[in-house]
């Protein structure tokens, strides 16, 4: 797509970016990137509670943890890229940046397909809406009379907190400073990003001599790389989500549609296969509650 001002095809052009699975979407890689570092520290928890297994061979040990910081930093290194050819977090908010001025309460509401000043039911049409739920699995339409006057009202709710702006006094020129993307910038720079970036950079992608001062110290830990991955995702979800006021993800891990676990019975006993099917539930909750909540508070807006 062309470069354009026009907000409506701006916003277009970010969601696909963001979550479009034809293309090396934001949510794509970090769905990846999740997905692989939790396969990665289940079959972890499995050979440290059998270390007599099979997995605990030697070739497929090596396999497993000397595989894991290089996938793990590659995926954190192009979700942070500022190429302009690259699809990344970091991109998509620096085009913002560029654009500051599309971001405006009347475009807010505009691109998202929705009147700008919240609808009034008439007495007919609240007459039809049912007091009791309907049984079984019902559908209501987002263009309904009601769900517009709904998505109306959480959209400008939704703005005053991203502009900062109360209720009443609401305006369509009021806007989203450019603030709050230096906040989701210096939210993510301070997971310790550069830290496995740079050793992405320097051990990965080359092969840096250790001894050299600038790289000496380089050495990210598993809890850097988790870091990282959350500060990502959680900025995703606020763009994509918010700012936007598209598709939120509903969760960061995404649902496996094959058994996991298949064939390990025969490699371990039943009490570490349970054991690693609580780990993995637990890893999985951890990381679904990473874009869970407040995050306009997390990242202290």
């Amino acid at each position: 797509m062309k470069n354009s001002t026009n907000p409506p095809q701006l916003r277009a052009k970010w969601l696909k970016q963001m979550g479009n699975p034809q293309i090396h979407s934001v949510w794509g890689q970090l769905w990846k990137m999740i997905y692989s570092d939790l396969n990665s520290r289940t079959i972890g928890s499995i050979t440290d509670s059998a270390p007599d297994c099979p997995l605990n061979n030697p070739m497929v040990r090596r396999l497993v943890t000397e595989g894991y910081a290089p996938l793990q930093a590659l995926g954190i290194r192009r979700l942070w890229s500022e190429r302009k050819d690259d699809i990344s977090v970091r991109r998509i908010i620096l085009d913002m940046k560029q654009n500051i001025a599309v971001f405006t309460r009347e475009n807010y509401l505009a691109w998202s397909g929705l009147p700008y000043n919240i609808p009034r039911l008439s007495d007919e049409e609240l007459s039809r809406i049912p007091v009791n739920p309907l049984p079984g699995s019902a559908f209501v339409s987002p263009d309904s009379p009601l769900m517009i006057l709904m998505r109306t009202s959480q959209a400008h709710d939704q703005f005053d907190r991203l502009s900062k702006t109360s209720p009443e006094s609401r305006k369509a020129s009021d806007h989203i400073p450019k603030r709050l993307f230096e906040i989701l910038e210096n939210h993510i720079q301070s997971s310790g990003i550069d830290k496995v970036i740079g050793w992405s950079h320097q051990y990965v992608a080359h092969a840096g001599d250790p001894d050299h001062p600038a790289w000496k110290d380089l050495n990210p830990t598993w809890s850097d790389i988790e870091s990282s991955q959350r500060a990502l995702a959680q900025a995703a979800q606020i763009v994509s989500g918010m700012v936007l006021n598209g598709p939120a993800s509903a969760q960061l891990v995404p649902t496996a549609q094959y058994d996991r676990f298949e064939y390990l019975e025969n490699v371990v006993d039943r009490e570490t296969l349970q054991k690693a099917h609580e780990k993995r539930a637990e890893l999985e909750d951890d990381r679904n509650s990473w874009i869970m909540g407040d995050l306009l508070g997390v990242i202290g807006w």
